[in-house]
């Protein structure tokens, strides 16, 4: 846990500036995958459906709030071809494990549907404690003073309300 200081203000002001810029920020989980070659043919990406668990901020160009689940796209995956089996794990998009909750924060993709993160730092993984911690391997989960469950969500919701 990072104590109360300047990175974790400035962390909280970077997740206040995501919650406006987001299309859609739900809490959720992964109950499946399907990876696909992109069509470059250079690399993987994974097509995950998403149950939404809570929606703290509406898609307000396609309203997801009736929707219990949906597509997320995220780089990363592994597949089988033709020369062998090949995985690719980013440790700023890491791959999602199925049954974890998540926290999103996202940008709709018109052309498929589907969402994706806005950045690497905008999914966060709930631990056994009710802490969110930010996702990025990079960043080793760590968890925020202020960000356990009952703390971060409502605050998001107020975050929200008050984007201009």
């Amino acid at each position: 846990v990072l104590p109360p200081g300047p990175l974790t203000d400035a962390l909280t002001q970077m997740y206040k500036t995501k919650a406006c810029q987001a299309d859609g920020i739900l809490v959720g989980h992964t109950t499946s995958a399907a990876y696909h070659l992109s069509a470059s043919g250079t690399g993987i990406y994974g097509d995950y459906v998403l149950v939404i668990e809570r929606l703290l901020k509406d898609n307000s160009s396609v309203s997801i709030s009736s929707a219990t689940q949906i597509i997320l796209t995220r780089p990363g995956g592994s597949l089988t071809l033709p020369d062998g089996p090949i995985k690719v794990d980013l440790g700023g998009h890491p791959l999602l494990t199925t049954g974890v909750s998540y926290l999103h924060f996202l940008r709709y993709i018109p052309k498929s549907t589907a969402y994706r993160a806005i950045d690497g730092l905008s999914t966060l993984t709930l631990d056994s404690n009710g802490n969110w911690n930010i996702a990025n391997k990079n960043f080793s989960q760590i968890a925020l003073p202020g960000f356990d469950r009952s703390a971060l969500e409502p605050m998001i919701t107020s975050w929200v309300a008050a984007c201009k």
